[in-house]
């Protein structure tokens, strides 16, 4: 990690494919699927009469979601491994990169569609649920709680990895074993948790994602 550059202008590219790969998916519903979210508590209704190619291509460009997870994941620890430690100020700059546009939207969001039933919430949003997002624990809570901040989920995933990367940073220490096996550990813990969620028909990605697509 050491011998790699800082910046990785083929980085910032994969970064921006894949935010235009998001963009598109969720632009594709235009205006209309935009308002259902707040208003439809079944699913999104898209505004547009797309061809069959061009729907499944959007549909696939939700994927840009997990390049990005990846891209991030890669310049960060990148950068962790490059610079002194200094976890106040690490913690401040992630922060401030996604928290301000994040609360804003569940702000905006919160305005227009108050606490009424809407897509993931069936029996509307209470407080409690404002709250979780507020603090990004949606995505872990699950529930009316996701619906505070629709497409949120994924800052939340984001916020998460900056909280435990510079942990894994001093567990793994360099070594390349401890790496793989860490890796390992959490992909087959990731499987476990998403068969027990589907087992007990609780909130899962898959499912959340099925419904906003």
């Amino acid at each position: 990690m050491a011998a790699l550059p800082k910046h990785m202008p083929a980085m910032d590219g994969l970064r921006g494919v894949a935010i235009i790969m998001v963009v598109m998916t969720h632009v594709s519903g235009g205006a209309g699927a935009a308002l259902s979210i707040v208003r439809n508590t079944n699913g999104w209704s898209s505004g547009f009469s797309l061809p069959f190619w061009l729907a499944k291509v959007l549909e696939s460009s939700a994927d840009g979601v997990q390049l990005f997870f990846v891209v991030s994941a890669f310049t960060l620890t990148i950068g962790a491994c490059q610079t002194k430690s200094d976890l106040k100020g690490y913690s401040l700059r992630r922060i401030a990169r996604v928290g301000p546009a994040y609360w804003l939207s569940g702000l905006a969001y919160t305005l227009v569609g108050g606490l009424a039933p809407r897509l993931w919430a069936p029996n509307g949003v209470s407080p409690i649920d404002l709250g979780i997002a507020a603090v990004f624990g949606s995505v872990w809570q699950g529930g009316a709680a996701f619906a505070v901040v629709p497409g949120g989920w994924s800052v939340c995933v984001e916020i998460a990895f900056y909280i435990s990367l510079p942990f894994i940073i001093r567990l793994i220490n360099g070594r390349l074993r401890v790496a793989l096996v860490l890796t390992v550990l959490s992909m087959v813990s990731a499987e476990v948790w998403s068969l027990y969620m589907k087992h007990i028909h609780a909130w899962g990605f898959q499912a959340a994602r099925s419904l906003s697509l």
